[in-house]
């Protein structure tokens, strides 16, 4: 004898069967929504533990008062940022090289000498920890060097500095140095331009 398979109890009254039905329906989807919810506040909640905020800064005195001009980017986040990389222009120009840009700058007495007191690095493919800053150029000033370093000094406010960095979740950031926004969300980093600052 075939086995009838077995059907949800009824009442014996449509509505309150039709009640039965419905709030079991809505307990489904108010479950759905409550782990979908879960769901998103976990993902918020590790995009914000790894966190990067990248600044741009410019400085001219040392801690120990010695005159130094640096150019330097400084990961005020909670987590690592992936600088892809940056762009240096001046006066509407954009250099690849530091030796190029000083020369736009600074073609003053004492540039050789400037250039000869000069630390260089690139921050391209860089990742800068919690609280770290890095300095991608460095000048010493001297007596010999001492009206170009005031020439470089002096340009500062026209450097413009573009960089793009991710985190570790690759979410993406653009920071200008010329405008006074907090760096932009973007869907991801455009590839390296060929104008990008290298050394």
């Amino acid at each position: 004898m075939a086995e009838t398979p077995d059907r949800p109890h009824r009442t014996g009254f449509f509505w309150l069967d039709f009640l039965v039905a419905a709030s079991a329906v809505i307990i489904s989807l108010i479950s759905l929504w409550v782990a979908q919810r879960s769901d998103s506040a976990q993902e918020r909640l590790l995009a914000a533990s790894t966190w990067p905020y990248v600044t741009f800064y410019t400085s001219n005195v040392l801690p120990d008062h010695r005159r130094e001009i640096q150019l330097a980017f400084k990961n005020s986040g909670v987590g690592p940022a992936k600088v892809r990389w940056v762009t240096v222009s001046y006066r509407g120009k954009t250099y690849v090289h530091h030796g190029d840009l000083l020369k736009a700058c600074c073609n003053t007495e004492g540039l050789s000498q400037l250039m000869g007191r000069t630390i260089n690095s690139s921050v391209t493919h860089t990742v800068l920890v919690p609280h770290e800053a890095v300095s991608f150029l460095a000048v010493d000033r001297t007596a010999a060097n001492a009206v170009a370093y005031q020439a470089l000094n002096d340009s500062l406010r026209e450097l413009h500095v573009d960089a793009c960095y991710c985190s570790v979740l690759d979410d993406c950031w653009m920071v200008h140095n010329h405008t006074e926004e907090d760096p932009k969300p973007v869907s991801n980093c455009p590839p390296i331009p060929a104008d990008a600052f290298q050394d």
